[in-house]
């Protein structure tokens, strides 16, 4: 089943009822647009950076994200660790790192937030030797702000692992960045 959502200002589609109903949720409430050029001043202690081996925040090993622990831990690094074969095998490039940051926006550039209920992720590759990080996209919107830190991580990598045409446009947006 599909579900599309139109207003003046955006079209979205959703293939669950619950993804329609969270899109339900944001068409119906204000939510602030704010751009924070393209994302590249976010602090690095203020988003997570998932590698198949670590969750860091700011360098420093975590397993907790703006005060809640980050739910099925070794499973966002194992998704980190399959993705990365997947965009070798799609792309040539591999996955270095995946940037989850949980935000109080859904438009422009995220904009860090320990209380957002917002979703954004980036990708950092290694393309023919060169280091290349895709562009911040918005990805999710939780209805609690204790499950988007607890969950943001296994939720984003879970997205990046099994869906291809999303893969897809992390990779082109770092490519063409």
């Amino acid at each position: 089943m599909k579900f599309t959502l139109e207003t003046e200002l955006i079209k979205a589609e959703a293939t669950t009822v619950d993804t329609a109903i969270r899109l339900l949720n944001l068409l119906s409430e204000p939510v602030p647009v704010l751009d924070n050029n393209n994302g590249d001043d976010l602090s690095a202690d203020t988003y997570l950076t998932i590698t198949a081996n670590d969750i860091t925040i700011g360098g420093k090993s975590t397993t907790k994200y703006n005060g809640d622990p980050i739910w099925a831990r070794n499973d966002c690094m194992e998704h980190v660790k399959k993705a990365d074969k997947l965009f070798q095998k799609e792309h040539g490039a591999k996955l270095l790192e995946l940037h989850v940051v949980q935000a109080n926006n859904v438009a422009g550039e995220p904009v860090a937030d320990p209380q957002g209920l917002f979703v954004w992720v980036r990708c950092v590759f290694e393309v023919n030797g060169e280091r290349k990080t895709s562009r911040w996209v918005f990805c999710d919107a939780y209805s609690s702000v204790a499950d988007c830190g607890s969950h943001c991580a296994d939720g984003r990598g879970h997205v990046v692992r099994y869906h291809s045409a999303f893969r897809a446009g992390l990779f082109e947006s770092a490519v063409l960045n």
